[in-house]
């Protein structure tokens, strides 16, 4: 089942008993697949969004970058730079020429979501009260946004360290 806000441009690519192909070029989509993992697919300028048996409600705005919530089940997010797989409860968002963002859960302190966003755009600028705000306020269920957090580019040893033990 997909629904389609007013104004999505939204194209239907290629159809098959194992699998359907769809590009969202700018809009908003929710969608409900009931079916085995991998058999839906959204092509969008910013990536892939590769449906993992769930429900889901993805966005694309102007500037092509793509915003996905995951209600139940997984979403494989995927670019040219990498993927990020996002559970249930989480969001994240990808844009062209760059990894997709690691998964947040949208019930985490928007002080918690903000330090993730910051370590991940700038790794080598993040400050220790950045760091502390990731490892006071992480949660059991945010050991997925550490652990992917612990593995991007330009972190130091010491700040690795520290996501890893919280």
């Amino acid at each position: 089942v997909l629904n389609a806000k007013p104004g999505t441009r939204l194209e239907l690519n290629t159809t098959g008993p194992t699998h359907h192909r769809l590009t969202l070029s700018r809009g908003e989509i929710d969608v409900r697949v009931w079916a085995p993992p991998g058999r839906v697919g959204v092509h969008t300028p910013a990536g892939d969004v590769i449906d993992l048996g769930c429900i889901f409600s993805l966005a694309v705005d102007e500037a092509g970058a793509a915003h996905l919530t995951v209600h139940t089940g997984w979403v494989n997010l995927v670019t040219t730079r990498g993927s990020s797989f996002i559970p249930a409860g989480a969001s994240a968002s990808m844009t062209a020429g760059r990894a997709p963002q690691v998964p947040v859960y949208d019930d985490a302190a928007d002080t918690f979501k903000r330090a993730v966003r910051a370590l991940e755009s700038n790794a080598e600028l993040v400050d220790s009260p950045s760091i502390r705000t990731l490892t006071q306020q992480a949660r059991p269920r945010d050991a997925i946004t550490l652990l992917l957090l612990s593995s991007i580019d330009g972190l130091d040893r010491d700040t690795r360290t520290a996501l890893l033990e919280t």
